[in-house]
């Protein structure tokens, strides 16, 4: 049996969702990296700072939604598994 999948569903379409929560996280590193080591005025330390804690907690919640296995997925997978057997290639099958 094919299967047709949303593009949203493949581990292809999850690609570029990943590494934008994964550069937000390489970003928000850099930044506390730079406040820790370089020696700035309070007024640069507190501007770096926000941008380490903005960009570790967006790219972690993005790193989050992105990794775990949603409901629709797990469900798809169990149909797909449960009817591949029954089913010969001549059939297609549309996962949404």
């Amino acid at each position: 049996m094919r299967v047709i999948r949303p593009e949203a569903l493949t581990i292809a379409g999850r690609r570029r969702p990943l590494l934008l929560a994964l550069s937000m996280l390489a970003v928000g590193v850099l930044a506390m990296e730079l406040t820790v080591v370089r020696p700035i005025t309070a007024t640069g330390a507190a501007v770096m700072a926000g941008a380490a804690a903005l960009g570790l907690g967006v790219g972690a919640a993005w790193l989050l939604r992105v990794a775990r296995p949603d409901r629709a997925r797990r469900v798809s997978d169990a149909l797909t598994a449960l009817l591949s057997a029954t089913f010969d290639d001549s059939y297609t099958l549309v996962v949404a």
